[in-house]
């Protein structure tokens, strides 16, 4: 069953905070506020602060980061891996109170990458 992990008290919406939910396994989801985060390093450093314990591979590095639109139900993932400038629009012009932006993410650009991580 997924999990999701919020601050928030359930039924409590601020309506001008920009959330995005975020796994790494399609079971354990985090929401993430990017209000103030403008940067794709500052953005995919939270990202890792948040589900860096869900990713089986141990000291991940930004560089070795893909994000994927996603949405919870999902899984996995598919399609292709975003841009940099893809995520840091995305997360400035999508996000909203409701966390409508579901990411994610992965050591592999690939699906059957992610699945041969896990099975090793």
């Amino acid at each position: 069953m997924a999990e999701l992990v919020s601050g928030a008290a359930p039924g409590q919406q601020e309506p001008n905070r920009k959330l995005v939910v975020v796994t790494a396994n399609s079971e354990r989801y985090v929401t993430i506020d990017v209000e103030n985060l403008h940067t794709v390093a500052s953005l995919k450093d939270k990202f890792l602060e948040k589900v860096q314990q869900d990713i089986p591979e141990a000291d991940i590095e930004q560089s070795d980061l893909f994000i994927f639109r996603t949405e919870i139900g999902d899984i996995g993932f598919g399609g292709h891996p975003l841009t940099d400038d893809q995520l840091v629009q995305l997360c400035l012009e999508d996000a909203d109170s409701r966390g409508s932006v579901k990411l994610f993410l992965s050591r592999h650009a690939t699906m059957e990458g992610w699945i041969k991580g896990f099975r090793t």
